[in-house]
């Protein structure tokens, strides 16, 4: 058995444009596309409401949503939550970034481990700053789903 978990990430061509085939191959799997604008700014939010003291990428995470260009890059990559888990066994994650490199649509599709000396770090300068204020970039009520799935 494998001691790592992994996530399966693809990037979209368009960042307005999400294929019918990726999304049912998805619910196949009882999967749901999520964006990393999104899960970021989701984080943002939690911290905001809970305190970002305890959250110790808050910094790294606002910084990025609230950089234009980093915006739209982060808003054309998805990570692939399946059963609303963010990581996974080896073998469902084979069989995803197998299943879903078949398709031109998407410009990319990769598939991470939880092995920290695989992953990148943000940057130290935002890990070691004391917390930024909230930004409150955000309304509170319903309109937080779009139409990227989220």
């Amino acid at each position: 058995m494998d001691e790592w978990l992994y996530q399966v990430r693809f990037t979209l061509h368009h960042a307005d444009y999400m294929p019918a085939e990726v999304v049912t191959l998805l619910e196949a799997y009882g999967a749901i596309p999520v964006s990393q604008y999104e899960a970021f700014a989701n984080y943002c939010r939690e911290a905001e409401e809970e305190g970002v003291e305890h959250y110790p990428l808050y910094n790294w995470a606002i910084d990025t949503i609230t950089n234009p260009e980093k915006k739209e890059k982060y808003s054309k990559i998805y990570s692939v939550y399946v059963d609303n888990n963010e990581i996974y066994d080896k073998e469902i994650a084979d069989k995803l970034e197998h299943e879903l490199e078949q398709f031109d649509e998407l410009a990319s599709v990769n598939k991470y481990d939880t092995n920290p000396a695989n992953n990148p770090q943000p940057p130290w300068r935002l890990l070691k700053s004391p917390p930024m204020p909230p930004k409150k970039l955000w309304n509170t009520g319903d309109e937080s789903n779009d139409s990227q799935g989220g």
